[in-house]
């Protein structure tokens, strides 16, 4: 789905400048089959299974290509559980140290304050109805597999959206 934002926009610069050599993709779906919620997985066993039928699926996979999607992935990927309401914390710890040669060019209360904007613009004051997960783990051939790759995967069952934010820099 579009996501016509100045928010969205913004973020995408500022991690794009701080991850200059790797990347960064953030994209929502409109999800239309409700078992993407429902068969959410509760025990952590069941995350990487389910992250890999997720993410290798037709619509992320063709509006994505860049991606470069495999499934099953090409290594242990682990994912956890996060919050909605840490979501903005971990982008501006992310954007504040930046990637490989370049960190943020704000104030780290600048890299919280447009991170927190991001948030709400998401969940729009429904945190505690989102699910996020999230992996340091380069799950797809797209990541340069070192020590700049973060997924934070955002589920919001009462707009049926499912938000895919995923950096990656190589030095």
């Amino acid at each position: 789905m579009s996501l016509d934002s100045a928010i969205v926009d913004e973020i995408i610069r500022s991690l794009s400048y701080t991850h200059v050599n790797g990347g960064v993709i953030l994209s929502c779906f409109q999800v239309n089959n409700t078992d993407v919620f429902d068969t959410l997985p509760i025990i952590e066993s069941e995350f990487t299974r389910y992250f890999e039928n997720l993410l290798s699926s037709y619509d992320i996979v063709s509006a994505l290509p860049q991606l470069k999607v495999i499934a099953p992935f090409h290594k242990e990927t682990v994912f956890n559980r996060s919050s909605a309401f840490t979501l903005d914390g971990e982008i501006a710890s992310k954007l504040c140290t930046g990637g490989a040669y370049r960190s943020f060019e704000g104030s780290s209360k600048e890299a919280k304050n447009i991170t927190s904007i991001l948030s709400n613009f998401i969940f729009e004051d429904r945190y505690k109805e989102s699910f996020v997960f999230t992996t340091n783990k380069a799950w797809s051939d797209w990541f340069f597999d070192i020590a700049w790759d973060f997924t934070w995967i955002v589920f919001d069952e009462h707009k049926s959206r499912l938000w895919l934010v995923c950096i990656t820099d190589t030095d």
